[in-house]
């Protein structure tokens, strides 16, 4: 291709828009796009792009990704959860519900990321080196260790108490770094709304595993219970069970005092026809099976 000499006119055009971009800081005026050219259009769009790229990158993330982010949060805030039920004395189901819940949410956490990776086969080369300032590394050791200390707690419960109560400490410290840590991650990156608000995030993703457990602890909780009963039917009622000898007597206990008033009102009959009272006149009221009341 043969090269453009610039004359005296380009020149000269040159320096004008030069003066002008000085002055005003921009230049009004249409410029030259040949086509085919590694400039960007005169209007990027999200058509077009900018040098040939969209304005909005694609997500890379698959669903593993999110999947994590309810999984790990959940588990870590049922850690903390379950150490602030066995510390307050409350119910041991709520206990043994919140260390099952972080112990099954942490062994699946840990198959999410690995899945997400590009190569998965190189997830142990993370686990050789530790470094404070990376918060993928951070991460990579607080699912490590939050996965071996809240299996531990919820599996020696009962059987090895003094080694789940201490595992479940481990788990609950842990525990709210696997809840939060997922923040830092994400305020790391070069995208504006997360790094904008790198201080925020672990807050919000601690709340919402807070939320998380919480919810999940609750079904759990109410999931054995059964269900309220139903009315009783007329067949139902007719096939009750007959009542107790105890109960009985107190059944009877009303007809026998109307029994005991009767046989008071034909003694008073009687005594006030003869002046000799005759005993074989006195009615005697009946009785009641097994009961002891009488008149």
């Amino acid at each position: 291709m043969k090269q453009r000499v610039p004359d005296a006119a380009t020149e000269q055009r040159l320096e004008e828009l030069r003066a002008e971009a000085s002055l005003h800081g921009r230049v009004e005026g249409k410029g030259i796009h040949p086509p085919g050219a590694p400039m960007p259009a005169p209007v990027a769009s999200p058509a077009t792009g900018y040098y040939g790229l969209p304005l909005l990158k694609a997500p890379v993330w698959t669903w593993e990704v999110p999947t994590y982010f309810f999984v790990g949060g959940a588990a870590g805030a049922s850690a903390v959860l379950a150490l602030a039920a066995q510390l307050s004395g409350s119910d041991g189901k709520l206990v043994r519900d919140a260390r099952w819940i972080a112990c099954i949410g942490a062994n699946l956490s840990a198959p999410l990321l690995i899945a997400d990776l590009g190569r998965p086969e190189r997830f142990l080369n993370m686990m050789r080196i530790f470094k404070p300032q990376s918060p993928m590394s951070v991460g990579a050791w607080i699912v490590a260790f939050f996965g071996a200390s809240a299996t531990t707690a919820a599996i020696f419960r009962t059987r090895f108490k003094p080694l789940g109560d201490l595992a479940a400490g481990a788990a609950a410290l842990s525990g709210l770094g696997m809840a939060t840590y997922t923040g830092v991650l994400l305020g790391a990156t070069a995208i504006p709304v997360w790094s904008k608000h790198v201080k925020t995030l672990p807050m919000h993703f601690g709340a919402s595993g807070l939320a998380s457990a919480d919810t999940t602890s609750r079904r759990c909780t109410r999931w054995p219970c059964s269900p309220p009963p139903s009315r009783p039917t007329p067949a139902s009622r007719s096939r009750r069970t007959p009542p107790s000898p105890r109960n009985r007597c107190a059944m009877a206990l009303p007809a026998s005092r109307s029994a005991s008033a009767a046989c008071s009102r034909v003694r008073f009959r009687s005594s006030s026809a003869s002046p000799a009272p005759d005993r074989s006149a006195s009615v005697a009221p009946p009785r009641s099976p097994r009961c002891s009341v009488r008149c």
